[in-house]
């Protein structure tokens, strides 16, 4: 054989073998990158020992998370605080909520809770809502205050389902608003009634509930006979009748 053409054979095998030796130097550098990264991340060090949870009183935060796999022990890194806080608002007690890591090992939430309002009553059963209309429970289930009662004219949503039937949204909104004793709302010939503190009070239409609470708090702060009729139905100018057995007392003229 030419010694030119086995020289040059020689040098071939020998790049191919530096080559090779590269490639697996590489590829040994690159698992154990890998390996060191894997490490790192199952770390005990990274690895979640606290569930710092704001704001929550009604949502149980830390059993949603544990029914999304955020539990101790499980390593920091891997956690999706977007999944973590739709799991939560899946809850109908949270309204918002922030999940973010707080490094070496703790998750911290933060959550805004909707409040029960009142107690929406009907034949086919009784409900927990929010101010919102958002129904938080069954009212056997759970032991709440509530600003009043809602004497339903349709058939309550479900629980984590909102009530849309446009009166009794209306009187929730009352009571959301109201500050005084618990008030019973109700609808009579297609307007709003309550009865409050032993007074009968005349809402109207479904619209202004915010200001025909504090317009009605606002007149009986002013003292009226019990058994008194005051109308709100135009919030700004608000009415009294008082009962036939007190019409000697003269009714305030707001």
């Amino acid at each position: 054989m030419d010694p030119r053409i086995e020289a040059r054979r020689r040098v071939v095998q020998v790049n191919r073998s530096r080559v090779s030796t590269r490639r697996l130097v590489w590829i040994l550098m690159v698992v154990a990158f890998l390996a060191t990264a894997v490490w790192v991340i199952k770390s005990p060090a990274l690895s979640i020992d606290a569930i710092a949870v704001d704001g929550a009183i009604n949502a149980p935060v830390e059993s949603i998370l544990a029914g999304a796999g955020i539990t101790s022990g499980q390593p920091l890194l891997l956690v999706s605080t977007g999944s973590a806080e739709v799991a939560l608002r899946a809850n109908p007690y949270v309204a918002d909520v922030a999940v973010r890591k707080v490094f070496p090992n703790t998750i911290e939430v933060v959550v805004i809770e909707r409040v029960p309002v009142a107690v929406l009553e009907h034949r086919t059963g009784d409900v927990v809502v929010a101010a919102d209309g958002m129904v938080l429970a069954a009212a056997g289930e759970v032991d709440v205050a509530t600003r009043g009662r809602v004497l339903a004219s349709a058939d309550p949503a479900k629980v984590g389902e909102r009530i849309t039937e446009v009166f009794d949204l209306a009187a929730i909104r009352f009571l959301a608003a109201w500050q005084g004793l618990p008030a019973v709302v109700s609808q009579i010939d297609g307007e709003l009634w309550a009865d409050v503190d032993g007074f009968t009070v005349r809402l109207g239409g479904p619209i202004e509930m915010d200001q025909k609470a504090r317009s009605l708090a606002a007149v009986i702060l002013e003292g009226q006979p019990t058994g008194s009729l005051i109308n709100v139905i135009a919030p700004t100018r608000p009415t009294v009748m008082v009962p036939e057995a007190d019409s000697s007392i003269p009714s305030p003229a707001p």
